[in-house]
């Protein structure tokens, strides 16, 4: 056998294995990154952006807020001083209050009724738009979660 036939019968042969090698890696890394997902439970830090014509401009008057995510499924936020559960299916998780301010809807109604004597259209509205789930989606690679709204985006860092 001559010594090129020698180095063209090597050289496949050398690609395969740099190839192979080159796979393992790739096949180690993405299984660590599969296995190591950071836990979502934990503090997030969030602001306030308005959407003015297609841009995000940061809301500094509103400041930051944060929303305590607990292990057991309860949360704690202090932006609209809501607290309740929340659950993640896929990259969405629901936050469903149960309190607001403390206090359960019952309890703020019968604390107005106490105090006032009749029931309030207004503390009603503002229960109706407190109490209801939020959907905030939780994106893995940036670990950043982001609820939208018409006109504003909140979004939220690990804190």
């Amino acid at each position: 056998m001559t010594n090129t036939a020698r180095k063209a019968r090597w050289q496949p042969s050398r690609l395969q294995g740099l190839v192979a090698c080159g796979l393992v890696v790739i096949a180690l890394a993405v299984g660590v990154r599969t296995l190591y997902r950071k836990p979502i439970h934990g503090k997030w830090m969030g602001y306030t952006y308005h959407d003015v014509g297609g841009q995000l401009v940061k809301d500094e008057a509103f400041g930051q807020f944060t929303i305590l995510l607990n292990q057991n499924g309860t949360y704690e936020e202090n932006g609209n001083a809501t607290s309740g559960t929340w659950v993640k299916k896929g990259n969405a998780i629901t936050l469903t209050p149960e309190k607001f301010y403390d206090l359960t809807p019952a309890e703020h109604r019968a604390k107005y009724r106490k105090a006032y004597g009749t029931r309030s259209q207004t503390i009603e509205r503002l229960l109706e738009r407190t109490m209801r789930p939020m959907v905030i989606n939780y994106n893995a690679s940036s670990d950043i979660m982001t609820h939208r709204e018409p006109t504003l985006l909140y979004k939220y860092e690990r804190g």
